[in-house]
């Protein structure tokens, strides 16, 4: 069973025994991570938005491209604004004004 946390990959019970094994992944990874559907948490399911092959769509927003730092800060431009933000557990922190958002 493997679960995505951030930028970290933990794979529970990997090592052959009872022990668990961590992994950095690589920012295509991480995109891969957040690939799906995203919804803002203080409102789930008024804004949808979608996150595909590295790029931003939905919720009214024009498609922007997703990318993802070495420390895993996840950035893109949308209506002229910066957004910064990374996965904290299974949310989408943003650093803006976006808030949270939740898988959907």
């Amino acid at each position: 069973r493997s679960r995505r946390r951030g930028h970290i990959h933990w794979l529970e019970g990997s090592t052959g025994g009872d022990g668990d094994f961590w992994e950095r992944l690589s920012g295509e990874d991480v995109l891969k991570t957040l690939s799906g559907l995203w919804t803002e948490k203080s409102d789930p399911g008024t804004r949808v938005f979608t996150i595909r092959d590295g790029i931003l769509q939905g919720g009214g927003l024009k498609a922007a491209a997703v990318t993802v730092a070495k420390n895993g800060m996840i950035s893109t431009t949308y209506s002229g604004k910066l957004a910064q933000g990374r996965l904290e557990g299974s949310e989408l922190q943003w650093s803006r004004d976006a808030g949270e958002w939740i898988p959907w």
